[in-house]
């Protein structure tokens, strides 16, 4: 059994731990302890003594921390979503100097993203950090207008066997819909005339018909732990990501969780892509 600041991971063996919540897998059980309560900085892996950074974990460990950090979600944003984002972005960054997996451009969107939700207020001293400071108080909104087409492109390369990055669906391929349609012809886009940017269809694809299938319960429980933030359906959660996705760009919904929910989404479908 190993302890890893607020996670226990085990395989067959009874753990006491406070206000523990456990994901059932076939290979391991994950169990998580309840960070939301006062005084439990101290269970946070950022904050571990023993466990010196993120990137000491196992990479299974790494591919479920998405989920447990999107129940986080649910109290605030803490040090362990910082220090997990960043080390996605500086495994992928590092992995692409060599195999040139993602376009450059995505992941300089997520650099900006995280930075955007790391920024600082400012202390204003003058016009111009007046000007800077302002931009800094609506950073989480911008994080969120930026977020929704970097998942999209990631989720692109991800799938890319079936789909290019401009959303054309590749000749003699197709991408699963989201619709429950008894009619054949409306279950998927085709490649002779489909064009997709869908955020939710494509998710859907790329959980269903992409990843393997020892990944696929990592993106089954991130659907649960994003439905239980909205109250959702866990089956609707990818029809609510277009219907936010909308919203967001018409100005009608701050989503005031969104951004750190999608980066969580980004970097489930980085490390399910990698590994």
């Amino acid at each position: 059994m190993n302890s890893i600041g607020g996670l226990l991971v085990h395989e067959g063996e009874s753990v006491e731990s406070p206000t523990k919540k456990a994901i059932q897998d076939d290979d391991f059980e994950l169990v998580v302890t309840d960070m939301s309560v006062l005084g439990s900085e101290n269970l946070l892996i950022e904050n571990d003594n023993v466990i010196h950074d993120i990137e000491y974990l196992d990479l299974d460990t790494i591919s479920w921390l998405p989920i447990q950090l999107t129940k986080l979600l649910q109290g605030n944003l803490c040090a362990d979503h910082r220090g997990y984002w960043w080390f996605t972005h500086d495994w992928a960054r590092s992995y692409n100097q060599k195999n040139e997996l993602f376009p450059e451009g995505l992941l300089d969107n997520l650099e900006l993203i995280i930075r955007l939700l790391t920024s600082s207020r400012l202390d204003v001293t003058s016009s111009e950090e007046e000007v800077a400071d302002q931009i800094l108080r609506e950073s989480t909104t911008l994080a969120t207008y930026l977020s929704y087409p970097t998942l999209e492109g990631f989720v692109k390369v991800a799938c890319s066997r079936d789909i290019k990055l401009n959303g054309e669906i590749k000749q003699g391929r197709k991408i699963r819909k989201l619709s429950d349609s008894k009619s054949p012809q409306y279950r998927h886009y085709n490649d002779s005339k489909d064009v997709c940017s869908n955020i939710g269809t494509l998710l859907w694809h790329l959980e269903t018909e992409i990843v393997q299938p020892r990944h696929r319960s990592l993106f089954k429980n991130m659907r649960k732990a994003v439905g239980e933030i909205y109250d959702h359906p866990p089956g609707y959660v990818y029809g609510l990501f277009n219907d936010q996705r909308n919203h967001s760009l018409h100005g009608r919904n701050r989503a005031p969780k969104d951004y750190g929910i999608l980066l969580n989404y980004i970097c489930l479908v980085i490390w399910t892509t990698l590994l």
